[in-house]
């Protein structure tokens, strides 16, 4: 329990220590959102540290009572020595050393890294075996619903040739996109009645959750070929990743070939 205190300890003097958020006097003129003692949050490090969190994920008093109890931490782990602890100081050094390269390596593979959509349907050409269907797939419009009249009615309008007007106002209402299933991947009652069936429009299928209706827009066999958009994504990581690594090694072989290095393993008993 003591390693694992002094490894948050160690934590909040690192992120404070970087980030130099904690401040003896503001600006002359500065907004202060927060102080801790002599530390100070202003304004626009509070906006800063918001700015870290995705759009939505937290608030900017979540971020300040957060920076609060980082720092009453910072503050009593240096009353208690902690910053003049040797093993926590090489801690903070290794990790310093790491960030610095681990930015360098980042911001140098940045600007090394380009895939083109050419680049994935070449791939996508040349590796056709690895992208074929390992079962049944569907591809379906799925509205789900609390009440079974309302069900009726959806079904209604999808089986409908001439409710073109309606189909646009309730795919609109509902903000249906089309998905992909695979077989055994639903309830049993979806999954029999999309791949058991071959009924366009299916429903209302009363589950625990509520009523399902489905309009199925095309179902694909086990063993048949995935489409390029289908895994354009996918093959974009693959290729990205590809070009990380050998990226990463030339980076590396070229620091090596211009840096003195020499290692003495024999020394080591």
């Amino acid at each position: 329990m003591k390693i694992i205190r002094q490894i948050l300890l160690l934590t909040g003097l690192v992120v404070f220590g970087l980030c130099g958020c904690s401040k003896k006097k503001p600006p002359d003129n500065g907004c202060v959102l927060a102080r801790v003692n002599t530390s100070v949050l202003t304004c626009d490090e509070g906006r800063a540290l918001l700015d870290q969190y995705p759009p939505g994920s937290t608030t900017l008093a979540k971020v300040v009572s957060l920076w609060v109890d980082e720092e009453l931490l910072y503050l009593t782990g240096l009353k208690n020595d902690f910053h003049e602890d040797s093993r926590l100081l090489s801690t903070v050094e290794q990790f310093r050393r790491f960030q610095i390269g681990d930015a360098y390596l980042s911001m140098a593979l940045a600007q090394g890294q380009s895939v083109t959509r050419d680049n994935v349907r070449r791939y996508y050409k040349t590796h056709l075996p690895d992208f074929i269907r390992d079962t049944k797939e569907a591809r379906v419009y799925h509205f789900f619903l609390q009440d079974k009249n309302v069900a009726h009615q959806v079904k209604k309008i999808l089986k409908s040739s001439s409710s073109g007007e309606k189909r646009k106002e309730l795919f609109s209402s509902y903000v249906v996109d089309v998905l992909t299933v695979k077989k055994g991947q639903l309830v049993s009652s979806l999954d029999n009645a999309i791949f058991k069936t071959r009924s366009r429009v299916l429903g209302p299928i009363k589950t625990e959750y509520g009523f399902h209706v489905v309009e199925v827009l095309e179902r694909l066999k086990k063993g048949s070929q995935v489409g390029l958009e289908e895994v354009y994504d996918e093959i974009y990581q693959r290729l990205l990743n590809q070009q990380f690594a050998q990226n990463k090694v030339a980076i590396l072989d070229s620091l090596r070939s211009n840096t003195f290095i020499k290692i003495n393993l024999e020394n080591v008993q």
